[in-house]
């Protein structure tokens, strides 16, 4: 397997550790949990090559205007959630970083992408430990660790190399001007 597209499984990987710890831990919605698990399984497959479904969400490709007023939708419903609907802040919180890491799921293209993803991760997994104290979060954090190393290692080792086909664009260096 090329580094690059074990990147990709590993960023999903990270990514569904942490949403397999909020499942356990956290009350979530029905609706969030299918759209959540949904989206990583596309993204899983978008990873895997599975040419109907890259077919697919090739025709859906939304501007960067459209996910950004998504994310401000997003923001909107979590003042909502949060005054009017569920009433705890830390609960439409998570409930709002879902919907972050659904559309991140669904916007991966630039390296940077990646480090939102691996960010929202984070927040989700010590959102998860923060719902609770039972046994069963040691494997899914241990799970969350080893998919986070190997994450960060192949992101590193593939920094320098450029990845045409693995959807992730260089972002342009800083150069320093001489004069």
């Amino acid at each position: 397997m090329p580094c690059d597209q074990a990147l990709r499984l590993t960023s999903i990987v990270l990514a569904s550790a942490s949403f397999v710890g909020l499942v356990l831990g956290a009350r979530l919605p029905g609706w969030l949990i299918f759209l959540t698990a949904s989206a990583l399984l596309v993204a899983l497959s978008r990873t895997g090559n599975v040419t109907a479904i890259t077919s697919v969400v090739r025709l859906v490709t939304l501007s960067p205007t459209t996910w950004n007023v998504l994310v401000l939708s997003g923001f909107l419903g979590f003042w909502i959630d949060s005054l009017w609907i569920s009433g705890d802040l830390l609960t439409s919180g998570i409930h709002f970083l879902l919907v972050l890491m659904i559309i991140k799921l669904f916007n991966l293209q630039h390296r940077r992408d990646y480090v939102h993803l691996y960010a929202i991760s984070l927040v989700a997994i010590l959102a998860a430990a923060s719902f609770t104290s039972d046994l069963w979060y040691f494997p899914v954090f241990l799970a969350y660790m080893l998919a986070g190393v190997w994450t960060l290692l192949l992101f590193q080792l593939t920094k320098d190399v450029p990845i045409p086909s693995a959807g992730i664009r260089r972002e342009p260096e800083l150069q320093e001007s001489t004069s």
